[in-house]
């Protein structure tokens, strides 16, 4: 699947994609 450059967490906190 695509991922966006950062991946919204379930706490609402961003999080930079691994292998970005």
């Amino acid at each position: 699947f695509s991922t966006p450059q950062h991946v919204r967490l379930a706490d609402g906190k961003l999080s930079p994609v691994l292998g970005s």
